[in-house]
């Protein structure tokens, strides 16, 4: 059986290999992971840039006309993260939070952004029920990652925004 005893050498083991990296704060991290999220940084970084969906302006609009259309209004962080991913001019934006903190609903209202400027929105999720979820934000189609990156990729698609949510 597994013991405390054969997980401690199997982390010595590791460690002195060079295959787990102590990333501080007691954390350790595999060479694997930080080689793939280097890889994700680089494409990130060297992607060309593209016209944002919104101004400043027009996205104080969009966040003010979904909180009074939904009842509430969002909190800080969610305006933030909202009005950054419309304004930016960057291909890649990342939301992150703890379970339940409102992404998803801040995500309707970024997807309400895509389709008032003409963008189909693919909604993608390690699952289908985690892509289900993008259904009710207002994607238009819903994929697992899985089956978009093996068969419904389509590099001539029009202008489409996509999003992966529970990408942790």
């Amino acid at each position: 059986g597994v013991t405390l005893d054969s997980i401690d050498s199997e982390i010595s083991q590791a460690r002195a290999t060079g295959n787990l990296i102590d990333a501080g704060s007691g954390r350790l991290v595999t060479r694997e992971t930080l080689t793939r999220e280097a890889s994700i940084l680089h494409t990130i970084s060297t992607a060309p840039p593209v016209a944002p969906l919104a101004t400043r302006e027009a996205a104080a609009a969009r966040i003010a006309a979904r909180e009074a259309s939904q009842g509430f209004a969002f909190l800080p962080g969610q305006r933030n993260a909202i009005s950054a991913s419309i304004c930016a001019s960057v291909q890649y934006s990342g939301i992150v939070g703890a379970a339940g903190a409102g992404k998803t609903t801040a995500i309707a209202a970024i997807i309400d952004e895509a389709h008032a400027r003409g963008l189909q929105v693919i909604g993608l999720g390690p699952s289908q029920t985690a892509a289900d979820g993008l259904k009710d934000a207002g994607a238009d189609k819903c994929r697992t990652l899985a089956s978009f990156v093996l068969r419904d990729r389509d590099p001539d698609a029009g202008p489409r925004l996509i999003v992966l949510d529970e990408a942790g």
